[in-house]
């Protein structure tokens, strides 16, 4: 597991949802490779958005990854309660 990653001594638990962002240079074998690692820690779920596709890809621990198109909605569900956008807001300019 990634130093960055190991849980610090008082942490009590680990975080429901991590949301990373793909960046220009970040490869998908680099960030699944985090995903791993998060689920590893114990992160419920991970969202990775990709501004290149504007798409968000949903990974649940333990499932199947989802993908969310530009015309989709994103839900924070039950971990997130109350978070609802749509994915195109996520990468409109302004």
């Amino acid at each position: 597991m990634n130093a960055c990653l190991k849980a610090p001594a008082n942490a009590a638990t680990s975080p429901l949802l991590v949301v990373e962002v793909l960046g220009h240079d970040e490869s998908w074998s680099r960030i699944e490779t985090k995903i791993a690692e998060y689920h590893a820690f114990g992160v419920d779920c991970v969202w990775v958005a990709d501004p290149h596709t504007c798409t968000v890809r949903i990974y649940p621990r333990g499932a199947e990854p989802g993908l969310l198109a530009v015309d989709a909605a994103l839900d924070g569900g039950m971990l997130l309660p109350g978070f609802h956008c749509q994915v195109a807001e996520l990468f409109a300019t302004r």
